[in-house]
């Protein structure tokens, strides 16, 4: 059984790489778990697919679902901060049948695995290596002989109850060996929208991973960066017009136009192909250019989240952004003139801010006015560079506290800074214009939903 767990407190939680944690009204397809169960499905296991959090299931329709079947092993993911709500699943998995193999992971926990092995005593393995290689060993040293010694990337109990962290896997699958994902599992597509009920139906796309940039706040900073095709990439997107008639998709990759031929083949292939879908993408300010985001509205790009964080140079290098204002602005500016929509990302909170850097931060703002304002309080991911030196200087509560003192002051402030300002009501109603899918979805975030 692979199980994507239910929602904490009837809020929607996204279990993905970068953004374990809660996704507020968004509701997103477990890509990670679907591929997964594409893989063992095709090493010819039996999959039991739930995703509770979209479908809101609770535990006690989970247990339901595990008695009526025969489950010998079950796979999910856990997420910081709420553990104790993701840990009931082996509890329930050992109270039905003592010998279920739990297994989870978590890529924000995973160098935690030895405590969270000795306080979770249902828990049977955690994945701490690459997943998708890591599973495939782990289920294919089950078939064979049943010893997890053997196995890289991943954390266990030994006979004499002792935890045990194996060698890390250095081996790790390429997105584009690996199967689309299983997206006949899924009942319907229903349940899945981003930003809003009106974005559907709507589906997330892994097409690629991993950042080489180095953001000290980024928990997957540095980490190696590996893409499907665009061939690929395109197969899976005719896959899900054909199954769900998805209008919809947001590409998780952390930076989707890392690699600029891929991106443009991509765009091809999409208006060759005549696949009517409207995607949004993250991405970095000096990983764009005028040409390039011109083909990618083309294609139907419909928003660009950028991970500006902030619009003074001070704070960026302190955040080891590594681009500049200059850039933020070219791209922000060609975006802009390519007619797609700004969700622009800022964060409040950072070591070292000041009312001159808030100030700066509010300028990007007045001048820009993006279409979306993302304000994030300062969040201090497990296994980022920051976390590390906030522990060194011991600093990290007081950095929170001021974070949040900040964040409600200055995020009415800013949002004041748009809805106040005539030209971005010119701005916005333009950029409808060019992009009239948005109409109804805003239609229903800013009036009907209100």
């Amino acid at each position: 059984m692979i199980v994507n767990l239910p929602k904490y407190r009837n809020r929607s939680i996204i279990r993905e790489r970068r953004c374990e944690g809660s996704a507020g009204t968004d509701v997103v397809t477990p890509a990670s778990l679907l591929i997964l169960a594409a893989m063992l499905r095709s090493d010819n296991i039996e999959i039991e697919f739930i995703d509770a959090n979209a479908f809101s299931l609770g535990y006690e329709d989970i247990s339901k679902r595990m008695q009526n079947e025969r489950i010998d092993y079950i796979l999910f993911p856990f997420v910081p901060g709420i553990i104790e709500h993701d840990m009931r699943i082996c509890r329930i998995a050992k109270k039905l049948n003592p010998k279920c193999l739990t297994i989870g992971y978590s890529w924000s926990l995973r160098k935690n695995a030895e405590q969270i092995l000795e306080k979770y005593s249902d828990l049977d393995i955690q994945i701490v290596g690459p997943l998708f290689s890591v599973t495939e060993e782990l289920f294919r040293s089950i078939d064979v002989h049943d010893d997890f010694r053997q196995v890289c990337g991943i954390a266990f109990r030994n006979e004499n109850n002792h935890v045990i962290i194996n060698k890390e896997n250095k081996r790790e699958i390429k997105l584009d060996e690996l199967p689309l994902p299983a997206y006949d599992l899924l009942p319907s597509f229903n349940p899945y929208q981003v930003y809003s009920s009106f974005l559907r139906p709507f589906a997330l796309v892994l097409s690629g991973q991993g950042c080489p940039y180095r953001c000290k706040f980024s928990n997957v900073a540095g980490t190696k960066y590996d893409c499907r095709s665009a061939s690929k990439v395109v197969q899976e997107l005719k896959l899900l017009k054909r199954i769900g008639n998805i209008k919809y998709v947001w590409f998780f990759d952390e930076c989707f136009t890392l690699n600029r031929r891929r991106t443009l083949e991509i765009c091809k292939k999409i208006q060759q192909e005549d696949i009517k879908i409207n995607w949004f993408c993250d991405t970095r300010v000096d990983l764009v250019d005028e040409d390039l985001l011109k083909s990618m509205h083309a294609a139907g790009c419909i928003g660009i989240s950028y991970g500006v964080e902030s619009g003074s140079q001070i704070q960026l290098n302190s955040m080891s952004k590594g681009f500049s204002v200059d850039q933020i602005k070219k791209a922000l500016f060609w975006t802009r003139k390519a007619h797609i929509p700004i969700p622009l990302n800022l964060i409040i909170g950072y070591s070292g801010e000041n009312e001159k850097t808030l100030e700066e931060i509010k300028s990007i703002v007045r001048v820009f006015l993006p279409e979306m304002l993302q304000l994030d309080v300062l969040v201090i991911a497990p296994g980022s560079e920051l976390e590390k030196e906030l522990q060194l200087l011991g600093t990290s509560e007081s950095t929170m506290s001021l974070a949040l003192n900040q964040y409600f002051n200055h995020k009415a402030i800013l949002e004041r800074t748009l809805s106040f300002n005539p030209k971005w009501w010119v701005n916005s109603i333009n950029l409808l214009f060019w992009n009239p899918q948005l109409i109804l979805p805003v239609i229903g975030k800013y009036f009907i939903h209100k």
